[in-house]
């Protein structure tokens, strides 16, 4: 009778997994390998990557952060995902201020802003005026002013100011358009004489002097009997060397000896 024989497997001629060499896992830019490294993965295997803070496979801040790379039946690695910076959305539109862009930012950049000539961060002249928002690994935003430090309170681009109208002489005041504004108002008072224009005046804001009857600018005969003076992005008006003064008479002819 035949009896049964298990077969001795040759080694030399038996079939084996593929196998995918290490040094051909592809590096995906801003992950990380968490699989254990060997020197080499066999026909199905899979490593395992994971993308650093602040980036996914699709860019959402919701989306997968991980994903695994096949060794396949011809021993090269399947074609991996990306990691992809996290979006933060269109970047926050602010009031008197310029942006560097409006469209979407992403992880690890930022929008930069600069208040408009006469506004600072602090409404003082010569303020902070410059100021960004940095997208952030969790997909929101962060203000940081310009010396690097984070803001605590929402920031603003606030209104240089003059202060009080300066005092003028034998005029009387009125405000003017101002160059932020489309209204006319007028401050305390009229035209009448003696009227004072009062309260706090802002960049772009302007006073009109009416000088009093016999009275000109600088007291030239026949000279200039009304002008301007305005708040600058400085903080200081405009004219304020300018003053109605008494018409200065002149003498024409020859003096002669009345005795």
């Amino acid at each position: 009778s035949m009896g049964n024989f298990d077969a001795v497997p040759d080694l030399a001629t038996a079939c084996r997994p593929v196998k995918c060499d290490n040094v051909q896992l592809p590096l995906v830019e801003n992950s990380i390998v968490t699989t254990a490294a060997e020197q080499f993965y066999e026909y199905p295997e899979t490593v395992t990557s994971e993308c650093e803070p602040g980036f996914t496979t699709n860019g959402d801040v919701s989306g997968d952060n991980s994903f695994t790379i096949g060794c396949q039946a011809d021993g090269t690695f399947q074609s991996p995902k990306s990691c992809v910076a996290v979006n933060c959305g269109k970047s926050k539109s602010y009031a008197h201020a310029s942006r560097s862009t409006g469209g979407n930012v992403r992880y690890q950049t930022s929008a930069q802003y600069s208040c408009l000539t006469g506004y600072s961060l602090n409404g003082q002249p010569g303020g902070p005026s410059v100021f960004s928002e940095v997208c952030q690994a969790d997909g929101t935003f962060k203000s940081v002013t310009e010396d690097g430090t984070t803001a605590t309170e929402a920031l603003e681009c606030k209104c240089i100011k003059c202060g009080a109208p300066l005092e003028k002489m034998h005029a009387s005041s009125l405000l003017q358009t101002s160059l932020m504004q489309t209204s006319r108002k007028t401050l305390l008072g009229s035209r009448s004489q003696g009227t004072k224009a009062q309260g706090v005046y802002e960049y772009g804001q302007s006073i009109s002097y009416q000088c009093e009857q016999g009275t000109t600018v600088g007291g030239v005969p026949g000279g200039l009997t009304s002008f301007t003076s305005m708040c600058t992005e400085y903080g200081t008006f405009t004219g304020s060397s300018q003053d109605c003064q008494p018409v200065r008479l002149s003498v024409s002819g020859t003096a002669k000896n009345a005795a």
